[in-house]
């Protein structure tokens, strides 16, 4: 039978029943529809003589209490059907607000392990709200964030440690996520890109070079300058630059978007591992990079990167 099918006639179940979503309305009609096959079963080996009530009840399968039996019984004796379904009105979640809601769920996506009292901890703390167990616990079932029963998984094999660094990050990345701040900033930067990045790509230059491609010496002699020649372009203002560059030639004119939000959160995170210069991420600590970002880039890669947008504008 279907939750669509079913209307309850006893003025507190319909009171209940109404409030209820789709979802809900069938997990407790299919409860209910269960406890009556158990009590029809019971009752059809009575009546044909096979078992006493007490002897029936032993033999239910899966087992059934046969104080708990006799209250379904005396439920559907009273109300029918309606007797059998939960009477209990559902919870409201009307006291957490989008913003709790989005904390205890970034909590739980950084740490699929986190505990729910830790949750109700940190919400008491950092957002000055009293919830239940109860309720967090809702929240992240609604949201499928729930976590399964017996003792939390280890991240890694049994009987050994993990060295977690940059822990915290994980954390920023849900929120990232959960915001979808960098979404944004790609789409940005792709919009801003596709504005600009037009044009025709000129034949790559190969004079001055080998058979094999290598470079000569006339290759350099040719940018040599005289002493009555002005310096540039290396110390031109980036506008000059800017209406200059060839923005169709860039390395970003074609990038697919994957690329250039992994490059973005690696702009983001690179200051976490290094001086807060470039090559700072020369170090083995850059090496979680990749773990972070999704690539271990190099600091000329990223170098690039952000030449590119500054002369694209963005």
């Amino acid at each position: 039978m279907r939750a669509d099918e079913f209307e309850p006639s006893h003025p507190t179940c319909l009171r209940v029943w109404q409030q209820l979503s789709v979802e809900a309305k069938q997990g407790r009609l299919d409860v209910a529809l269960q406890r009556k096959s158990v009590i029809d079963q019971v009752t059809d080996w009575v009546k044909s003589g096979q078992y006493s009530e007490s002897g029936a009840i032993r033999r239910l399968n899966p087992p059934v209490d046969r104080s708990t039996y006799r209250s379904w019984a005396a439920k559907f004796r009273a109300d029918g059907l309606d007797g059998l379904v939960d009477w209990r009105m559902p919870p409201s979640l009307s006291s957490v607000t989008e913003l709790l809601r989005t904390a205890i769920c970034t909590l739980r996506r950084a740490d699929p392990n986190v505990k729910v009292e830790d949750i109700v901890a940190h919400i008491a703390e950092h957002h000055h709200q009293e919830l239940s167990e109860s309720t967090v616990r809702r929240v992240l079932s609604k949201a499928g964030l729930s976590r399964g029963r017996g003792p939390a998984k280890a991240a890694s094999g049994a009987g050994t440690e993990r060295r977690l660094e940059l822990g915290g990050m994980k954390l920023i990345e849900a929120a990232i996520v959960q915001t979808g701040y960098l979404d944004s900033l790609v789409s940005g930067v792709m919009a801003q890109r596709d504005t600009q990045a037009q044009g025709e790509v000129a034949p790559a230059d190969n004079s001055d070079r080998d058979e094999l491609g290598r470079f000569l010496s006339s290759y350099n002699e040719r940018n040599r300058k005289d002493e009555q020649d002005v310096i540039g372009p290396g110390f031109a203002s980036v506008e000059l630059k800017r209406a200059q560059a060839q923005p169709w030639r860039f390395h970003l004119a074609k990038a697919s978007s994957e690329v250039v939000q992994r490059k973005l959160l690696g702009l983001l995170v690179s200051p976490l591992l290094g001086s807060g210069r470039w090559d700072g991420i020369r170090v083995p600590k850059g090496q979680l990079l990749e773990e972070l970002c999704g690539y271990a880039y190099m600091p000329s890669t990223l170098d690039l990167f952000t030449r590119e947008l500054k002369y694209l504008g963005v």
